[in-house]
């Protein structure tokens, strides 16, 4: 603070910290029909908005939305049979701002984990689950599954029907880019490594 006041900035500043990003809660309700398919997904998020009161508010909050909060749920490629999202405005003193990426840091984790959630309690495979919810007739599904499908082959995932290796994939569409990523955990003497392939 004294090295901001010196600076001439006066008390621009009085805060101890700065700006965080949003604190978020999901929570998610997936229906799946008796042969394991989705039938419906309900999301439901609860952020502080990062965009009500700035200057950013006329053109990324729509009817009371703050589309950054919603992002990556709202905007999944993924096929998500009767999909419903929520959104409440959770209301903190904590001050907040945009970050790279802005509301895709969560949404993304959040959705990613809940694919990995249906297929372990369908024992579907983690890559053939999400290349059945992409329709490649479709341009932007088509990509993803592209890029799931090359992370896979780097990976040789399919070498592992023993499961003897522990792989994980995650895979998503943010600001016109397609990323997929391959993790392997191995667990020797209670030490934990993560390697991305």
């Amino acid at each position: 603070r004294d090295l901001v006041r010196s600076r001439g900035l006066g008390d621009v500043y009085k805060r101890q910290g700065g700006y965080y990003r949003t604190l978020a809660a999901h929570k998610a309700s997936i229906g799946l029909t008796a042969n394991n398919q989705i039938s419906g997904w309900d999301h439901r998020i609860a952020a502080k908005s990062i965009m009500k009161g700035t200057f950013f508010e006329g053109v990324m909050v729509h009817d009371g939305v703050d589309e950054t909060s919603v992002e990556g749920v709202k905007t999944t490629l993924y096929n998500l049979p009767s999909m419903s999202i929520g959104l409440s405005d959770f209301q903190s003193q904590v001050p907040v701002l945009w970050w790279r990426s802005v509301g895709h840091t969560h949404t993304a984790f959040v959705m990613e984990s809940l694919m990995d959630m249906i297929a372990s309690e369908t024992g579907i495979d983690p890559v053939e689950l999400r290349l059945n919810h992409l329709d490649k007739s479709n341009p932007q599904q088509e990509r993803l599954a592209g890029v799931i499908e090359a992370a896979r082959d780097i990976a040789d995932w399919d070498n592992n029907k023993n499961g003897q290796r522990k792989l994980g994939l995650a895979a998503h569409f943010s600001f016109g880019t397609y990323v997929a990523t391959v993790a392997e955990v191995t667990v020797t003497d209670s030490t934990v490594k993560v390697l991305s392939l």
